[in-house]
């Protein structure tokens, strides 16, 4: 009966994930590249050249659904997602921002699973 207990505890519990985020300063993947190793559910605020200035994005995890860009510090305002691509499954990222609307509008990013 205890495996059974262990057992259930596992399923219940939450799975972390860490998602390779990307993001370069001009589109089509050109420009100043930024690579940040995210956790599910952390919220990263981006500093200096990538502060409003990223046009292209893309997301790489195993169990993360995407990432959601805002247009504030902190994940705060209005957002975005971009779909994280996992290895033979297709997505929509990497993508140009300006398709979005969102071209040099990202403050911070979150993923989620």
């Amino acid at each position: 009966m205890k495996p059974i207990c262990i057992v259930g505890a596992f399923l219940a519990a939450k799975v972390q994930a860490t998602t390779l985020f990307i993001g370069t300063t001009e589109q089509g993947g050109e420009g100043s590249v930024g690579r940040w190793a995210i956790d599910t559910g952390m919220c990263l605020s981006f500093d200096g050249i990538f502060d409003k200035n990223i046009s292209w994005a893309d997301a790489e995890g195993g169990f993360v659904s995407g990432c959601f860009l805002y247009d504030e510090r902190d994940c705060k305002g209005e957002n975005v997602m971009v779909e994280a691509r996992v290895a033979n499954m297709p997505a929509n990222s990497p993508i140009n921002l300006t398709e979005l609307e969102f071209d040099n509008r990202a403050r911070s990013v979150e993923c989620h699973a």
